[in-house]
């Protein structure tokens, strides 16, 4: 008895066969190869042939593969081209050869794909393309169930461990005594239950309205009938990834910083109250008031802003961090993903006012 598998191509025409037709049509074609092919048993056997990964009724493929068995030894030579003298237009088989490496280890999916634009290409088309398949709604049930073919896992074959960037942890919640943690996921209109095993509310290193980036493995909750999509969380951290609203804070930041006036609308956002830099400093005396402190500079960026009151305390809070470096209260060393900070000994009292990015946004403001 013999393995083999085909490689064909479905292209043209074909592409629109649907899936149970095309196993017929390979069933039909099989006789011409004079080869005894394995059926299954009782009053109605058929032909056993297993296609990897089948295709969308509609998508074309140029390395299809179709698994079968023979009763007879056999290496697979010559079949293609039997089978090619009937094959309908659209299907052609390239090769026949001895099926060594298992299923499994085929069920990964590469594509390459080309988008065409009647109007030339966007200029944000990729970092759209990536944020659409990052989308947490396209994990459903049937995918997670699909990830069982590739079971069992082990050496050579690890569990598929998968990473989401840039989502909110909405709740944290202990389970099992407070052994476990119970974590809600959202990013945009999904949402997403997790499970932390062997971490306690206390050892969480991150908190409830954070922006995270999370590790997991993907599996079914069973819990009184009702089955839903659970992440096993694996790793937590806050997020290092900057959200388009952060992304448009730290820009207008920079360029302020750079000398170019900001839009009138985004000066009177950008411009904080005397409450607001009160709550900035406080919270700075708090993390850096014991000496230098290294931090993670959006993770940092984000607390900060939470502790502010008010609106738009995001992008002020930046703006407020830039003061403070301006009017020498606080010295900071930056890198790609680290600040290092440290207040400024005996320099308190300070008119914030008097500073070049406070009056550039007052004279804006002002239409001066």
């Amino acid at each position: 008895m013999s393995k083999l598998r085909l490689l064909f191509i479905k292209e043209a025409q074909a592409s629109y066969i649907s899936h149970l037709d095309l196993m017929r049509t390979f069933q039909r074609a099989f006789p011409r190869t004079e080869l005894d092919i394995k059926h299954t048993q009782g009053y109605h056997p058929h032909p056993i042939l297993s296609i990897v990964l089948p295709l969308p009724v509609g998508q074309s493929s140029d390395c299809e593969l179709l698994d079968f068995e023979v009763t007879q030894e056999a290496d697979g030579h010559g079949i293609a081209d039997k089978l090619n003298t009937g094959m309908p237009a659209g299907l052609r088989v390239l090769d026949c050869y001895p099926a060594v490496r298992p299923i499994r280890d085929l069920a990964y999916l590469r594509a390459d794909v080309t988008f065409e634009y009647d109007n030339g290409v966007p200029a944000d088309a990729a970092a759209r393309i990536t944020e659409l398949l990052r989308r947490p709604e396209l994990v459903t049930l049937w995918e997670v169930e699909q990830l069982r073919r590739l079971e069992p896992y082990g050496n050579g074959n690890g569990r598929p461990l998968f990473c989401l960037p840039g989502v909110t942890l909405e709740r944290v919640q202990g389970v099992g005594q407070n052994r476990h943690l119970k974590l809600l996921f959202s990013k945009g209109a999904s949402q997403l239950e997790g499970i932390f095993f062997s971490v306690t509310p206390q050892q969480c290193p991150v908190r409830p309205g954070e922006r995270v980036d999370v590790a997991f493995y993907l599996q079914i909750n069973e819990f009184r009938g009702s089955r839903t999509v659970q992440l096993q969380v694996v790793d937590l951290r806050p997020s290092l990834q900057c959200s388009a609203r952060e992304e448009e804070s730290l820009l207008l930041v920079r360029r302020l910083k750079q000398g170019q006036a900001p839009a009138y609308k985004d000066a009177l956002r950008m411009l904080p109250s005397r409450q607001q830099c009160v709550a900035a400093w406080r919270y700075l005396q708090q993390a850096a008031g014991g000496g230098p402190v290294q931090l993670f500079t959006l993770p940092f960026l984000r607390r900060l802003s939470a502790a502010i009151p008010g609106t738009d305390s995001f992008l002020r809070g930046c703006f407020c961090m830039e003061l403070f470096c301006e009017r020498g209260l606080l010295q900071r060393k930056t890198d790609s993903e680290h600040m290092t900070l440290c207040l400024s000994p005996g320099q308190e009292k300070v008119d914030l006012e008097r500073s070049v990015y406070w009056q550039a946004l007052v004279d804006n403001i002002k239409g001066k």
